[in-house]
């Protein structure tokens, strides 16, 4: 890693925003982290794809409300439509860029943190000791949430890189990331074991009887009597995929089941399971299957 140079500069650049407010600040040496209120109106016309450049850093949005893009694969193919509920997270490591195609509007706090700086946090008395962070996407994280709007007020004063409660609560937002979603160099997962099966089998079941409402790790994790930090790593340890990858997975088989039954309509079952529309629901079952969710059903006749 070279420089304490911004790694991208103001983000606004790149969501079509160049005058969003924006701050950064070098919080413990020579590192950079900063911070971009980014609003972009459904009603402006213009491009919709966003892509950000390689960089040695992460770069984490928080939702200010709810919106909804698609991740754009190298090939320029999008993936799946994904909503993004305000008060949400998505992380990403910018190692080989990232692009994504907007289909709302976007009310959110853009943060790029360089792998440098955490690296720095990491080695503060009492930090954890992480080496990296873990991609996450649509994910509830309510103290990144209250850290997030702190840290939109300071963005917004125009006084944030003169602030030293900027520098700390940039601390403070590295801190709890390395803690919530890093990846120890010594080998994390055997700090947490595994889910058993029925433990896995309790989740989803939790999962069915919530399908049509928005289900939080912590709730998931209650049900089972573990912390929400041991549900996540017991389950990634278990399975290799987390707890969106879980619900998804359940509402897709329980879509499944429910088209067995004939005389409920694509838009129903796509309800029953908790997509939040019925395009979504298609895409996701034909990515699951090879096929929309009417064929799947027609091929059961033969």
């Amino acid at each position: 890693m070279e420089g304490s140079s911004p790694l991208l500069g103001p983000v606004g650049n790149y969501f079509g925003a160049p005058g969003a407010p924006h701050a950064e600040v070098l919080p413990v040496g020579d590192y950079t982290f900063s911070a971009t209120r980014i609003v972009r109106h459904s009603e402006i016309e213009g491009r919709r794809e966003v892509r950000l450049p390689k960089s040695a850093c992460y770069f984490l949005m928080l939702y200010l409300a709810d919106a909804s893009h698609s991740d754009i694969n190298p090939d320029g193919t999008l993936e799946s439509e994904r909503i993004y509920r305000a008060g949400t997270l998505c992380l990403v490591d910018l190692e080989n860029g990232a692009a994504i195609h907007l289909h709302t509007a976007l009310d959110a706090i853009a943060i790029a943190i360089s792998k440098g700086l955490l690296l720095e946090v990491s080695r503060m008395p009492n930090a954890p000791a992480a080496s990296s962070l873990r991609s996450k996407r649509a994910i509830d994280d309510p103290t990144m949430e209250s850290l997030g709007l702190s840290l939109r007020a300071q963005v917004e004063s125009g006084k944030a890189a003169e602030s030293k409660s900027f520098k700390h609560l940039a601390i403070a937002i590295c801190a709890h990331l390395l803690q919530t979603y890093g990846q120890w160099a010594s080998g994390r997962p055997s700090d947490f074991g595994t889910l058993s099966a029925v433990q896995i089998d309790r989740a989803q079941e939790f999962i069915v009887s919530r399908l049509r409402e928005k289900i939080s790790g912590q709730e998931v994790a209650t049900s089972l009597g573990l912390s929400e930090i041991e549900f996540e790593e017991g389950l990634i340890n278990a399975v290799g995929y987390d707890l969106i990858e879980l619900i998804n997975r359940t509402r897709l088989e329980n879509a499944k089941r429910l088209l067995e039954a004939r005389h409920l309509s694509i838009r129903s079952v796509a309800e029953d399971c908790g997509f939040d529309s019925e395009r979504s629901f298609v895409q996701a079952f034909s990515r699951c299957t090879g096929m929309p969710p009417d064929a799947w059903r027609r091929s059961l006749r033969h």
